[in-house]
């Protein structure tokens, strides 16, 4: 799957500034040639069709890192593999991952923007927010259709955050109530165990029309 990005010629970016890190956007392939023995959280423990209260603890192999929503509460969808996309409760928070072990240097994830029945919407923008431990911020804006995207964060310093926030909602504007989200993650220090193949992921499961009111409720705008 390709790696879609607004005004990005290729895939390898540098930081400026003396004591700034490289940083490199891959794709799938070129992820597992650089991370293949990556340790991988499904989220499949969490439950799924319901509201998470973060934060929340996870570890992906011997990593341990922390998810939130800046604002509000998570909502785990079920993605039909037995794992979770983990997305945010109101459509304006930015889903955040945070306090990540000491030396992680490669993150990567299935990331989409999911409408209040967990279904990918078209032509969303994303905007990914990225921090090294050296002070380091990185901004760029990601373009998602009905798929969820592969993403992959290569860095030469640790990571200290990374965030996702929607930018544009896509064809049917605010109405589609979309939200950050992610499917599965990798954490890399570089020294990790035996690979792990890449998973695809499954088209997310609509849930019932009768689920409306409820989802309704739930995925609220947070007032102005």
């Amino acid at each position: 799957m390709k790696l879609r990005l607004i005004s990005l010629l290729g895939l390898g970016l540098a930081l400026a500034g003396s004591a700034r890190a490289d940083l490199t956007l891959l794709d799938a392939p070129a992820w597992k040639a650089q991370y293949a023995h990556a340790g991988y959280d499904s989220l499949a423990d969490l439950p799924a069709d319901t509201v998470l209260n973060g934060p929340l603890q996870r570890q992906a192999g011997r990593h341990g890192y922390q998810v939130d929503s800046t604002q509000h509460a998570l909502y785990g969808f079920a993605d039909g593999q037995g794992g979770l996309t983990l997305s945010t409760e109101a459509v304006l928070d930015r889903l955040e991952l945070n306090s990540f072990s000491a030396g992680v240097t490669g993150l990567a994830g299935w990331v989409s923007a999911l409408d209040l029945f967990g279904e990918s919407r078209e032509h969303v923008l994303v905007q990914l927010n990225l921090t090294d431990v050296l002070g380091a911020s990185f901004q760029r804006v990601l373009e998602l259709s009905f798929e969820p995207l592969f993403l992959g964060l290569h860095s030469t310093a640790a990571l200290q955050s990374v965030s996702f926030s929607v930018l544009d909602h896509g064809a049917l504007g605010h109405l589609s109530y979309v939200s950050p989200a992610f499917g599965g993650l990798w954490l890399s220090d570089g020294q990790d165990g035996p690979g792990q193949n890449v998973p695809e992921p499954a088209p997310l499961a609509l849930l019932g029309l009768g689920l409306l009111a409820l989802a309704l409720q739930r995925r609220k705008t947070p007032a102005a």
